[in-house]
């Protein structure tokens, strides 16, 4: 039970006349619902220790100087009523961290990257998580996600995109589509000519990919508080792969 969620089913609209309809919550409610999941989450890995990962209170994403429009879909949406003061109580019980400019998701990814955290578990939901090598605590499934299996999903992202989050991918580029460009060996190369052959550049692809990846051990510096973006190795710039092809779409034109 994430805050976001446990804001949102607590609500409830009231009508007091005809005409007049307010929305009401109980945080008290919310509260017992993360307390419960939490401790479920503890007894089933038989752990005395969680780290609770919350997004930067400002709102402020490092994403948004990769790509203006990172999120923007959403600018102005309504935050569930006690969402602040939830996000406090987290905070204060559970000693739940932020860090300047990043997601939830990102210090999952960063925590369970870690070399020196031994058996780290990331319970999430998320579908992006997929993209970081770990163990997965997903829709109620452990899942053990390796290296290729990672870059496989992140690239992925990569080349389709999402509309969620607002960075678009490759034009006309969906799952089967990136599976043909990425096949058995998935290499950033691949994604930067997929986007070649729709006309566009490796500055385009180098964005989809950076605003699609969950922070990895190494990309904060903690002493500046700030994010190593990735940049693309030798290794990563791989091509040749005889069972891939370079055609990104999805259609049958």
């Amino acid at each position: 039970m994430n805050m976001f969620k446990a804001a949102t089913v607590t609500e409830r609209a009231v009508q007091w006349e005809d005409d007049i309809w307010v929305m009401g919550s109980n945080i008290n409610e919310a509260k017992d619902l993360i307390n419960n999941q939490f401790k479920q989450y503890m007894e089933r890995f038989d752990s005395d220790q969680m780290v609770v990962c919350i997004s930067d209170p400002t709102g402020d994403n490092f994403r948004f100087g990769v790509d203006p429009e990172y999120k923007a879909g959403r600018k102005g949406t309504r935050k569930p009523l006690i969402y602040p003061a939830l996000r406090e109580w987290l905070v204060d019980t559970w000693g739940a961290v932020s860090r300047p400019g990043l997601e939830g998701d990102d210090l999952l990814g960063l925590y369970a990257t870690t070399p020196t955290i031994e058996n780290p578990v990331i319970i999430s939901d998320d579908k992006d998580m997929m993209t970081i090598p770990c163990t997965l605590y997903r829709l109620d499934k452990l899942i053990s996600v390796d290296k290729q299996a990672a870059t496989l999903y992140w690239l992925t992202q990569a080349l389709t995109g999402d509309p969620t989050d607002g960075y678009k991918g490759c034009p006309g580029c969906g799952p089967v589509g990136a599976a043909k460009v990425l096949g058995n060996s998935p290499t950033f190369g691949k994604v930067v000519k997929a986007f070649e052959a729709k006309g566009l550049t490796y500055d385009d692809a180098l964005k989809n990919a950076r605003c699609a990846r969950i922070l990895h051990h190494g990309d904060w510096n903690a002493k500046t508080q700030q994010v190593n973006l990735w940049t693309p190795t030798k290794e990563d710039m791989l091509t040749d792969d005889e069972d891939t092809s370079t055609e990104a779409s999805d259609s049958p034109e």
